[in-house]
C-alpha cells in the first residue's frame, strides 16, 4: 500500500486524529496550568515535547512502513504465479 493510499485509510486517519487531538488537549492543559494558574510546568513540558517527537517519528514509520509490506505481497504473488506457470508448462 502506498503512502497516498495510507492517507485515505480510515484506520490510519483515525489513529492520526486521535493522537493529534490528545496532544493538542494535553498542550492546552499544560498551557492553562502554566500561564493561568502560574504553576511550574517546565519538567512536564519537556515530557510533552518528547511525546510530540515520539508521535511524529511513529507516524512517519507507520506511514512509510506500508510500502515494503506491499512489495513483499507482490513478491509472494509473483512466486505463486511462477509456480502455477511451471505446473502448466509455461516456463520461460
Amino acid at each position: 500500500m502506498s503512502p497516498q493510499i495510507a492517507l485515505h485509510d480510515p484506520v490510519f486517519r483515525a489513529y492520526f486524529w486521535t493522537v493529534l487531538l490528545s496532544l493538542a488537549i494535553a498542550g492546552a492543559v499544560l498551557g492553562y496550568l502554566r500561564f493561568v494558574l502560574k504553576k511550574e510546568t517546565a519538567s512536564m513540558f519537556k515530557t510533552y515535547w518528547s511525546w510530540i517527537l515520539i508521535a511524529g517519528i511513529g507516524f512517519i514509520v507507520v506511514f512509510l512502513g506500508r510500502i515494503p509490506n506491499n512489495r513483499r505481497h507482490h513478491v509472494a504473488r509473483d512466486l505463486r504465479f511462477q509456480g502455477i506457470r511451471e505446473r502448466i508448462g509455461f516456463v520461460s
